[in-house]
């Protein structure tokens, strides 16, 4: 599910350059929109649309999807820019980590460099 709430933030965030068509995942953020994060938290384990969609997802992939109450060893992160600022978001973590200045035309090469960084630190852990 890390997955899915990884890119459930990298679209949030970029809705200024990403068109949503009607359906769930508009719907879903439209509803969302003032609520708190416990909330919107709450609101996508309810979500039958999302959860479904995130099924459909995990079968189409390259390698079989575990059980949704299977223990896992693996973990997805988001990196986003907003105001010029680059920030991982991590479930694990209490709250958005700003990693510095970033600008819409250096992001990539700046989250880039943060995963570089996680990889120097722990290689075993890729």
């Amino acid at each position: 599910a890390c997955g899915t709430v990884a890119l459930l933030h990298s679209v949030v965030n970029n809705l200024d350059s990403i068109p949503l068509k009607d359906g769930a995942l508009k719907e879903f953020i439209e509803a969302s929109s003032t609520k708190t994060p416990e909330e919107i938290a709450e609101n996508l384990e309810a979500s039958n649309s999302i959860c479904s969609s995130h099924d459909d997802a995990a079968r189409e992939g390259q390698t079989s999807a575990p059980g949704r109450d299977d223990s896992v060893d693996y973990h997805f992160v988001a990196f986003v820019r907003v105001e010029d600022e680059l920030y991982e978001l991590d479930g694990r973590k209490p709250g958005p980590i700003n990693m510095g200045k970033t600008t819409k035309e250096s992001f990539m090469n700046d989250a880039a460099k943060a995963c570089q960084e996680y990889m120097r630190r722990d290689p075993e852990n890729i």
